[in-house]
């Protein structure tokens, strides 16, 4: 909806998405949590500045 592209390691990420951000878990993840988790900063700081532009 914002238009913005993701990287598909975060498209595939499961229900226990909140749950690795804060730990290792019995769970699989689509790629290293290290990488997810820099991916996912990379995404909200790309949304902050699309907010900022349109404001």
């Amino acid at each position: 909806m914002a238009g913005l592209s993701l990287d598909p390691a975060l498209l595939d990420l499961q229900t226990f998405a909140v749950e690795a951000r804060y730990a290792e878990g019995p769970f699989p993840l689509p790629a290293p949590r290290e990488y997810l988790l820099r991916q996912i900063d990379a995404l909200r700081q790309e949304c902050q500045a699309a907010i900022k532009a349109a404001e």
